[in-house]
């Protein structure tokens, strides 16, 4: 029941651990009831048929928030309610969980302290009266919910969440229990009781940082900085800069503290040195990369995006030529490696350095398998048409230094055929709730011993046919199953979208089980699943329509098996022949058989109908590069003549390589040189309009 908004974790406020929180679970005493009750009972969720639940929040569309109105400064918000697993409506085991969704609009800034109690009759851990609790801060009052400040588990009943330094505006608490798919385990069960305090007191340089308008990184005249709670911040190291002026060492502290960041690029070594001088790479490209006397530019500590700090830096910039998967392989270098991938947009010239704490970014550290090795990191979403930084330095904290060293660096890129969008939850239309639903799909049993799904996809058209190198799965090994092999098939599809048939198979294969991942643009966690062909097996497709496959496999006809193929891709294509449908097949001989999902099933509120049967995958790979053809005739003027010998010297390359068939390359051996020459010469004044 649970969304992925609460698996995140967020910036935006200044957390200060309370004093004494150690001891946080030195007293469960039961709790009491407070002046705001919660608008559910979570016992009526497993109890009533079609239940909504009036506070289950964004899992529900539309959302159910309860909004317990304003929280004055000073001022106390206490809640009371109950939470924890329970059985569906139904259901015989403990599947589902209750959360609570509160709002609450803070009327200035303040210091604000959450303490949570929570208990139940039956215990935690064989000590009876107390259960731990889950809970959630998030900044912003509806959904999709906004920056998650606070998500983790208590360790005992009363749960301290570090002290929130926060800026007037409307906030989410979320409270629930630890999620146990166990009926064995009752102290995590239905009706765990809670009782919460939500305090707001006026922090020291409210009215001050409130009324600041100049930025935290610029030295002003002026007392205070527009960003509230690094105002607050910097001001409780130095007074001064809220009640003098903020000068060059407020605007240090905003850096230190707070994850502001200034660009400086001084005394550059390497020609690419500094993040506005990268070096322009292309798909294809290997450089050698070379750090030696390379100075540190880019943003780490509290302004970095990664989880680590990259010292000695150097820059690459690459631009996307399609929507696709770009990747840069550093395993080849010699030193411990991080590289950071920066999207910097369409505009190369808009670029600012200045910035670069705010560009969406990815890092990668250690993934070559080496600990303290180098690094290769895939952008698995790039958009076409953008610019992608790539900073390349040291690893480095406190203690280590970091080291400079050098390597061959790999930049490529796969091109996006086909791509359905981001897995979507569904709506159940009784309750509102929101399911991430899979479609089963393997050897079920004997009644379903080919449990697939047939789903429509186009090669779109072009001047080339295209070859699949990888295709992208999304979904789930449900709870109990395991799964060795997924296995893809790809089959024509003819006019009208009729079921497919065997005869219709254009290629097939089986792939050990790959490591899934998560991809944030997907409601579920860790839902694709990257299907690598061996380059042996790679079909080539013409441009046209057809339906893909896929299934879990544990390497036979006798072995059980299930992967669940996540419905609603929102850019799929639907099946509209008699009305919105789906094709999938039971059995090994019975073939693929119309199938409608059960009424209660729809899309979110705002989604299109017709998304509802397209599963969500993405087929990735590349034009196939037609084949170069030797032509004396450069100059296409009918006549190998001199024109063709001036686009040949216009285009010297004798030791640099290029595309093959690129002008003035004759011969087609990616050089253009006295071999490209030879053949205009040996072709001299041969043509059709030759005098």
């Amino acid at each position: 029941m649970d969304k992925r908004l609460i698996l995140g974790a967020g910036v935006g406020a200044l957390a200060l651990f309370a004093a004494g929180a150690a001891n946080a679970g030195s007293s469960c005493l039961a709790v009491q009831s407070s002046p705001i009750l919660n608008n559910d009972d979570c016992l009526q969720a497993g109890a009533v048929a079609n239940y909504v639940d009036p506070n289950g929040g964004c899992n529900f569309t539309p959302a159910q928030l309860q909004d317990v109105g304003v929280l004055s400064v000073p001022g106390l918000l206490e809640l009371t309610g109950t939470v924890g697993t329970f059985v569906p409506f139904g259901g015989t085991a403990h599947t589902s969980r209750d959360l609570d969704w509160y709002t609450f609009t803070l009327n200035q800034g303040a210091t604000v302290s959450i303490n949570a109690r929570m208990n139940n009759a039956d215990g935690e851990g064989g000590a009876p009266g107390f259960v731990s609790s889950v809970l959630f801060l998030i900044q912003g009052g509806s959904c999709p919910a906004g920056t998650v400040l606070y998500g983790a588990a208590g360790s005992s009943c009363n749960h301290i969440m570090p002290q929130f330094i926060l800026p007037a505006g409307t906030y989410t608490f979320v409270i629930t229990t630890p999620f146990e798919v166990d009926s064995a385990v009752p102290f995590y069960n239905c009706p765990a009781e809670y009782q919460v305090w939500i305090d707001a007191q006026p922090t020291p340089f409210g009215p001050i940082c409130a009324a600041a308008t100049a930025g935290c990184a610029e030295v002003h005249a002026g007392v205070g900085c527009d960003d509230f709670t690094c105002c607050e911040a910097v001001c409780g190291f130095d007074s001064n800069c809220c009640f003098v002026s903020w000068d060059q060492n407020c605007v240090d502290l905003a850096v230190s503290e707070c994850g502001y960041f200034i660009y400086s690029c001084d005394n550059p070594g390497p020609a690419n040195d500094c993040a506005f001088s990268p070096i322009l790479v292309q798909p294809g490209d290997v450089v050698f990369a070379d750090t030696t006397g390379a100075t540190t530019d880019g943003p780490n500590g509290p302004s970095s995006l990664c989880a680590v700090d990259i010292g000695l830096d150097i820059w690459y910039v690459i631009k996307a030529p399609s929507n696709g998967e770009l990747s840069v392989d550093g395993c080849n270098l010699d030193f411990d490696s991080v590289i950071a991938v920066y999207d910097i947009g369409t505009d190369l010239g808009a670029f600012d350095p200045s910035l670069l704490g705010t560009y969406p970014s990815a890092c990668a550290d250690d993934t070559c398998g080496q600990v303290a090795g180098p690094s290769r990191i895939t952008i698995v979403n790039a958009n076409a048409n953008h610019y992608y930084l790539v900073r390349i330095g040291s690893w480095f904290n406190a203690q280590f230094p970091p080291e400079s060293g050098s390597g061959n660096v790999a930049f490529d890129f796969d091109g996006v055929i086909f791509n359905t969008g981001s897995q979507r939850a569904i709506r159940n239309q009784d309750t509102g709730a929101l399911t991430n639903l899979g479609l089963s799909s393997g050897n079920l049993g004997g009644a379903n011993t080919r449990r697939w799904s047939a789903v429509a996809f186009t090669v779109p058209q072009s001047d080339s046919d295209y070859v699949v190198t990888k295709i992208i799965g999304k979904g789930f090994i449900p709870a109990g199953w395991t799964v060795s092999n997924l296995g893809w098939v790809i089959w024509n599809r003819l006019p009208g979208n009729p079921a497919p048939t065997a005869a219709d198979q254009v290629a097939a294969g089986l792939v050990p089980l790959p490591v899934n991942y998560d991809e944030a643009d997907d409601d579920a966690a860790n839902a694709a699943w990257p299907i690598v062909i061996p380059e042996s097996e790679r079909p080539v497709l013409p441009p046209g329509d057809y339906y893909l496959t896929l299934y879990g496999d544990n390497g036979g006809p006798n072995e059980l098996s299930q992967w669940a193929w996540f419905l609603l891709g929102p850019d799929g294509v639907p099946l509209l022949e008699g009305g919105l449908h789906g094709w999938r097949s039971a059995t090994a001989a019975g073939g693929f058989q119309f199938f409608l999902l059960p009424a209660v099933w729809a899309v979110q509120v705002g989604d299109d109908p017709n998304w509802l049967y397209n599963n969500a995958f993405r087929i990735i790979g590349q034009p196939v590069e037609a084949a170069c053809v030797e032509t004396p005739d450069q100059s296409g003027n009918g006549c190998v003549d001199g024109a063709d010998i001036a686009i040949v010297l216009g285009n010297w390359s004798p030791t640099t390589p290029g595309v093959p068939g690129a002008p003035g390359d004759v011969n087609c051996d990616g050089f253009v040189s006295g071999a490209d020459i030879a053949v205009i010469l040996g072709a001299w004044l041969t043509g059709p309009n030759c005098p």
